[in-house]
């Protein structure tokens, strides 16, 4: 026979199974947003860079750098190696379950210079700026 402290009991498990249901989906709105984010402002000339931008689930990345989705020379398969990075990472994080964590990564061995302002085509710190625009989109 049920009584008002199994219903207490059923009411907290609820309520902390859609808690952890809504703290999943916050993790991947941030996450999509930071992938968007790098994946649209790394400087592209043959696509390598924007196309290796991973996205893992439990842990980085483990491979070494991919080639590009779509070579291409001076940006001009930009738009459609971004297009196939972005539903690459949207892919993997449909899987994400609550508790786990989630990697975004980019191994090719130029990033760091890239990111440090060797092109011209972003400014320095593109990957910091993804970040902070992840965690703002993640806030209330």
């Amino acid at each position: 026979m049920a009584n008002l402290r199994d219903l207490a009991n059923k009411l907290s498990a609820l309520a902390d199974t859609e808690a952890k249901a809504a703290g999943n989906r916050r993790s991947i709105l941030v996450a999509t947003v930071m992938l968007e984010q790098l994946v649209y402002t790394t400087p592209v000339d043959t696509s390598k860079a924007e196309s290796n931008w991973q996205v893992s689930i439990g842990t980085p990345a483990a491979c070494g750098a991919l080639p590009p989705f779509y070579p291409g020379v001076k940006g001009s398969t930009a738009e459609a190696s971004a297009q196939a990075a972005i539903d690459a990472g949207m892919a993997v994080l449909k899987t994400k379950q609550p508790g786990e964590t989630i990697y975004i990564s980019n191994v090719t061995p130029y990033i760091k210079a890239l990111n440090g302002g060797s092109s011209r085509q972003a400014a320095p710190g593109f990957i910091e700026r993804a970040i902070l625009v992840g965690r703002n989109a993640g806030k209330v």
